[in-house]
């Protein structure tokens, strides 16, 4: 998890085997702190569809979404963006496998 500003606030710990976002957010206690808390503006994706969470409308083929929801949507992508960065440094740096922050070798085009 990321404030507005891409910078990490939050980590869980990892849980075991294949997890759904949904289902991770619950188990973990991050839905109970952040979604009943009224004054807090939490921005999510579309795997936290059923929570708290600002999350984008879904399009479906039967019914698509109307110029206002997608205007709607584009400003919820515009406030993730910095987040979803935020998220990109930390895999790249692959701190959250290793806590340690440096590059891996392997990304960096092999071994040096």
């Amino acid at each position: 998890m990321c404030d507005a500003d891409g910078i990490p606030i939050h980590a869980s710990a990892p849980l075991p085997g294949r997890v759904h976002d949904r289902r991770a957010v619950a188990l973990c206690g991050v839905e109970a702190v952040l979604g009943g808390n009224e004054r807090l503006l939490v921005h999510a994706d579309k795997g936290y569809i059923g929570t708290d969470f600002i999350v984008p409308r879904r399009s479906y083929k039967r019914h698509p979404l109307t110029p206002d929801q997608m205007a709607e949507n584009r400003e919820i992508g515009a406030i993730r963006c910095s987040v979803e960065r935020g998220i990109a440094h930390l895999k790249v740096l692959d701190v959250l496998k290793s806590g340690i922050g440096t590059r891996s070798p392997r990304r960096n085009g092999g071994d040096q």
